[in-house]
């Protein structure tokens, strides 16, 4: 009996030698990361609810390739260049916030359209810098607490917010009773007009808790079997989803009513949670006696792929109610973000996400239509913007050329960021011609 005890605690003695072994040696050499995202225990947590400690890696993994790249924040946790505080003279600052959009979600941080316009700029030779801060998540309250904090300590000439449609959501995250509530520091809300920023009490369970999260991130080891889970995890997802929200797409593209009997053998055959396979896909569209072409509307419309549970934008509901929550907060902050630039010396200009590139987008999946109203119902929120800064004197920047996307993601790719900088190329070369 004693020597089974003996040769017990040698075995988990070696095997904890071999775990921490393994541990530093990966840690040394092979560092990876498993978020893109960041976390609350690192210094921008602490002041805007997540973010990335300094030099610390981030994992990026494209939507439709899957391929993945690895590169380091610089040593504020921003994923930028390596900034000085101290501007120079003839220097010309541009700060972009912003968030997964502006940090770069699906792109290596040289592709990032903040990384290409600077390289744009400066061959011009002129000293120029596009100084990028941003994390995935981001609403108009953190960019707006991030430029006062961060920003204005560089002194910037032109501040550029870019603006994305979930933003307003996002500025209201308090209000949620759930995890959400939880996970930022502060939050604004409109005291007589004028968003006034509060304390938010329950930051305190974030900082606190002990999540699974948290966990991995401490150790590479377990960030590498986390990995390995979710790979396992997404080869086995179902490619299509049925819900009945979607059922308005699926009658407008196809042109058929909901008595087809396509929706008999939706409703009929599906699992609980809509889940469709290849097979039954297959089985659906020729039972039904669907056209190639309706057959491949009907794939793209439950293509189980982010942001693609949604109903279809037809241009048939009333106009948007732009003076009530959580509106009405998100147009404050802008236009504090406008006033609070001018105040240290900046112009400040908003670019939306919501262009052309984008309405591909959601056509190609065929969750708007190209009708004259559906477009003005899309791009309403545009006019929003307008509104919003319509008492400042601030610049809502043209995007000429389109965003191009990740076909399974909307967040642009490549050739998305490389036009969002010549957008604002044309637009800094026509707005500061003596400058440039």
């Amino acid at each position: 009996m004693r020597n089974l005890f003996i040769n017990s605690g040698i075995f988990f003695v070696t095997i904890l030698l071999l775990f921490i072994v393994a541990e530093v040696g990966l840690r040394i050499f092979a560092p990876i990361s498993v978020t893109n995202v960041g976390y609350v225990d690192r210094p921008n947590g602490e002041k805007y609810g997540w973010g990335f400690g300094p030099h610390e890696l981030v994992r990026i993994e494209t939507a439709d390739s899957r391929e993945v790249f690895y590169d380091r924040v610089n040593s504020n946790g921003w994923r930028d260049h390596e900034r000085e505080i101290e501007k120079s003279p003839d220097a010309f600052r541009i700060l972009v916030l912003g968030d997964s959009m502006t940090f770069g979600y699906l792109v290596p941080k040289t592709k990032v359209f903040t990384s290409l316009l600077q390289e744009k700029l400066q061959a011009l030779d002129k000293n120029i810098e596009v100084i990028n801060i941003s994390y995935s998540g981001w609403g108009t309250d953190q960019a707006f607490e991030a430029l006062k904090i961060d920003g204005a300590k560089y002194r910037p000439d032109l501040v550029i917010y870019h603006f994305v449609s979930n933003d307003p959501e996002d500025n209201i995250w308090h209000l949620d009773e759930g995890k959400f509530g939880t996970r930022k520091p502060f939050y604004y809300e409109l005291v007589e007009g004028v968003p006034t920023r509060k304390i938010n009490p329950r930051f305190s369970e974030e900082q606190n808790a002990i999540t699974r999260k948290y966990l991995i991130s401490k150790s590479q080891i377990l960030q590498r079997a986390w990995l390995v889970s979710q790979g396992l995890k997404f080869r086995n997802e179902v490619p299509f989803i049925y819900e009945a929200r979607r059922d308005s797409r699926i009658q407008h593209f196809l042109q058929i009513d909901d008595s087809h009997d396509l929706f008999s053998l939706l409703k009929a055959s599906t699992q609980p949670d809509g889940e469709i396979s290849e097979d039954e896909m297959r089985s659906y569209v020729q039972t039904a006696g669907l056209s190639e072409t309706q057959g491949e509307y009907l794939r793209r419309i439950l293509k189980n792929t982010p942001g693609n549970s949604t109903h279809l934008t037809s241009g048939e509901r009333e106009p948007s109610n732009f003076t009530v929550m959580p509106w009405d907060l998100t147009k404050g902050l802008i236009r504090s973000m406008a006033t609070y630039s001018n105040q240290i010396g900046a112009d400040f200009a908003i670019l939306s996400d919501t262009e052309e590139g984008r309405f591909n987008w959601d056509y190609f999946w065929r969750r708007v239509t190209k009708s004259v109203s559906a477009r003005r119902e899309y791009f309403e929120i545009n006019e929003f913007l307008r509104d919003a800064i319509d008492s400042t004197e601030a610049d809502l920047i043209p995007s000429p050329e389109p965003h191009e996307r990740a076909q399974n993601d909307s967040h642009v790719n490549v050739a998305g960021n490389e036009a969002i900088a010549s957008n604002l190329m044309r637009f800094i070369l026509n707005k500061y011609p003596s400058k440039f």
